[in-house]
């Protein structure tokens, strides 16, 4: 996110792939958003 700041007006493209598993998509997502907001996440297998 900092480079964000300092090249790109603040501004970033977040791209999360999709599932058919829910549980798998529901991880994957936590971890997305908490990795964009510099949370702590459990790595998804």
């Amino acid at each position: 996110m900092e480079i964000a700041t300092l090249y790109a007006d603040n501004r970033v493209v977040s791209v999360l792939e999709g599932g058919y598993n829910p549980k798998s998509l529901a991880s994957g997502a936590e971890a997305h958003l908490k990795a964009l907001l510099g949370l702590p996440f459990a790595e998804v297998p």
